[in-house]
């Protein structure tokens, strides 16, 4: 019969379209009944997570070593041991004495943004599965539904101290744990990391947000928020009507309003087109969507006030009852950041430009003997740098993949750069290096900081707008709220409501679930070259593009209007704005420059100090960084060499890493003389023999010798009379 139809259409011009239409009709009435089942089985979906406990989304089994609720100040936060995939089985809550491992354990944590945790591990291509491939041990920092009362981010962090250092004395021989740390949880290692220095080995940031001023104007205006809603006050409300409890909905209403043309038009659309396909995906990406958690009050007014609208971490200013406060320039391991160009929540300005303000000039990076590295992704989104499938098998895998490699990079500021591997050289996918930078590289991935000085009042009239609502507003809404009207708000947030009017609690979906039964078994999809579906794709773009326009508006609007309000001069008389941004680097110290030179003094002494080992690493580390790029391999071969000799073969590692860091400040600051002093370190030929040899040999582990490296061997040859 269709094929009778088709001999028809080939006659008759229009009949093709007539019967593409009948197609498409089909299909497009199909997608719809199955769409709506989607959500349908989401709603379901929702209600038994919420009956299981709001369990973490790990994809990974897990054990529990160590759980928050029964410390003494107790927190709503437990640390577990990933098991390996292949190992079988549910969780297990019991007391875990010791590991036989010897690679470097891992700890990942997961932000506290409204949503559960467990989005590093949701899948097999994550950043525990990673990191489980790569043999690491891996420890998780999860967090239950419901804070304890009364707990605080004090709390928490001394909670998570505890942790590392129980992963520490579970792997006491294989080198302080590494950290990574996704979005808001990164600032919190970093703040716990500034607070205990000797904690934790090498951090990873990804698209953690420290500089939160920071932005280019005209594309980054979630930082305009606060201001143009008066501050911290409205938090406070929340939560006050939240019986002390924040809901986390409210922030992930927050995140799609950012991007409606993405929220509300093509995501619902990339389902309803692809729904034959996409079910599954959706429904695992939307059971952690919806998975919405609580925080105190205390916590999400410290969090909001202190640091996105006072911006104290960058400035050194957090301090808790304790009284001390938490300055960044005491961070010592080194640093991962990973960023995106594409993320409008937490763009490279505010992953990156804390550096510039902490440590103050490159020099200082050198001195404080600190190895800090960025990468910026293109486009990926925020979620993205967390969830997609590309970035983990590329830029996750490497990042995890170098972590044991980048403590023996010479202190310094590095920009990683994964390229395609050449299968001709190498299996292995790709290939990193890693180039020096200056501060002038990040300076010019921002227009600038004079837009900065706008925030000042912002915090001034915050904290103005605080002590009004506490003292008028704050003990009416107290007295009127109960537990009972929280519960019934939360329960009423658009974010759950919606699902729940979708489920099969609500007897108009049964219509739903019986049609799509039947068009399952009948399904008829439109072929991809139907020109009513290709029309039906270019006007969702077009509605999306429609969107996107507004937003950008609305986004141009907000600026204007916080720069008319915050720029204003009698604005700023109200705080207290300095002229110039500040550092939290000191200067202009009466004991500076008796310090420094005490320094220089010592440095110029270890120059013709040491053997055979100080003259090895100190050569090794001058050829790997002769061109301003240290590839993988070369840290890799550099390492071989040291522990292969039987000169250096027993060095432990953490004194390997010790060499590096002081014969690469020697080489930083006497280059020369560093040099010259070679024969006197290395008194026997022999051992000049064998350390050229080395030389040469790191020269062309990555294939090609540089001419700055040939240049440095000649030298060194002729230096040491080889």
């Amino acid at each position: 019969m269709r094929s009778d139809l088709s001999r028809i259409a080939d006659m008759l011009p229009l009949a093709g379209s007539g019967l593409d239409w009948v197609d498409y009709l089909v299909d497009a009435s199909q997608r719809q009944i199955l769409y709506w089942d989607v959500l349908r089985n989401h709603g379901n979906d929702f209600f038994q997570y919420l009956a299981d406990g709001q369990p973490p989304v790990l994809y990974f089994p897990y054990e529990i070593v160590l759980d928050g609720r029964t410390f003494e100040r107790p927190v709503n936060y437990a640390l577990v041991r990933m098991r390996d995939r292949r190992q079988k089985g549910r969780v297990k809550k019991k007391k875990i004495d010791s590991f036989d491992h010897d690679r470097r354990p891992v700890v990942v944590i997961d932000p506290r943004s409204g949503n559960a945790p467990g989005i590093a591990g949701s899948k097999r291509a994550s950043e525990i599965g990673i990191a489980l491939e790569k043999g690491h041990p891996v420890y998780y920092i999860l967090f239950f539904p419901e804070p304890v009362p009364g707990q605080t981010l004090e709390d928490v962090k001394n909670a998570e101290i505890c942790f590392i250092e129980e992963v520490a004395r579970l792997h006491p021989d294989s080198g302080k744990p590494s950290i990574i740390g996704n979005s808001q949880a990164g600032w919190a290692v970093a703040l716990m990391s500034a607070d205990k220095p000797s904690l934790a080995g090498p951090l990873v940031l990804n698209g953690s947000p420290i500089s939160y001023w920071a932005g280019v104007r005209g594309r980054h205006v979630v930082r305009y928020k606060a201001g143009l809603t008066g501050g911290v006050w409205g938090v406070e409300l929340a939560s006050d009507l939240g019986a002390g409890f924040f809901d986390g909905a409210n922030l992930a209403s927050g995140h799609e309003a950012l991007d409606p043309a993405e929220a509300y038009c093509r995501s619902p659309y990339n389902l309803y087109a692809n729904v034959d396909t996409e079910s599954e995906r959706f429904r695992d990406f939307s059971r952690w969507w919806s998975s919405y958690y609580l925080m105190t009050a205390e916590e999400i007014r410290f969090m909001i006030q202190h640091l996105f609208i006072e911006n104290k971490l960058e400035m050194g200013e957090v301090s808790f009852q304790e009284g001390k406060r938490i300055n960044l320039r005491e961070l010592e391991d080194p640093i991962v950041l990973f960023s995106s160009d594409g993320d409008n929540v937490t763009p490279p300005q505010q992953a990156l430009n804390w550096i510039l303000k902490v440590w103050g000039t490159l020099d200082e990076v050198k001195r404080q003997q600190q190895v800090i590295i960025y990468m910026v992704h293109e486009n990926v989104g925020h979620i993205g740098l967390f969830v997609s499938d590309r970035v983990a098998k590329k830029e996750h895998t490497e990042i995890i993949g170098s972590i044991d490699m980048v403590d023996y990079l010479a202190p310094g500021l590095y920009e990683m750069v994964i390229e395609k591997g050449d299968p001709r050289y190498s299996e292995k996918a790709y290939r990193v290096r890693f180039e020096s930078r200056a501060f002038e590289d990040i300076e010019n991935l921002d227009d600038g900081v004079e837009d900065e000085l706008d925030f000042y009042p912002v915090a001034e009239i915050s904290r103005i707008n605080d002590l009004c609502y506490r003292s008028f507003f704050q003990p009416w809404i107290r007295s009127m709220v109960t537990p009972q009207s929280a519960a019934f708000m939360r329960q009423h947030h658009p974010q759950r409501f919606l699902r729940m009017v979708l489920a099969d609690i609500n007897p108009a979906m049964l219509p739903v679930k019986l049609a799509a039964r039947v068009i399952r078994s009948h399904r008829a999809p439109a072929p991809p070259d139907n020109i009513f579906r290709q029309t039906e794709s270019v006007g969702m773009d077009l509605m999306a593009s429609f969107m996107e326009a507004g937003t950008r508006m609305k986004d141009a609007a907000e600026e204007q209007l916080f720069t008319m309000i915050y720029s204003n001069p009698f604005v700023r008389m109200v705080s207290e704005s300095q002229l110039n941004l500040p550092s939290t680097v000191a200067e202009g110290k009466p004991h500076e420059a008796a310090w420094r030179s005490a320094e220089d003094v010592l440095w110029r002494e270890k120059i013709t100090k040491g053997g055979f080992a100080e003259a090895l690493v100190r050569v090794l580390v001058a050829v790997a960084g002769a061109d301003g790029v240290v590839y993988q391999e070369e840290i890799t071969v550099l390492l071989e060499l040291i522990r292969n000799h039987p000169k250096t073969g027993n060095l432990p590692d953490a004194r390997i890493r010790q060499l590096v860091r002081e014969q690469s400040r020697i080489l930083e600051l006497y280059p020369a003389a560093a040099m010259e002093a070679l024969p006197i370190l290395l008194e026997d030929p022999a051992d000049r023999f064998s350390v050229v040899e080395m030389a040469q040999c790191l020269a062309l582990s990555d294939l090609v010798v540089d001419p700055d490296e040939e240049k440095l061997l000649n030298r060194i040859m002729e230096i040491l009379e080889v």
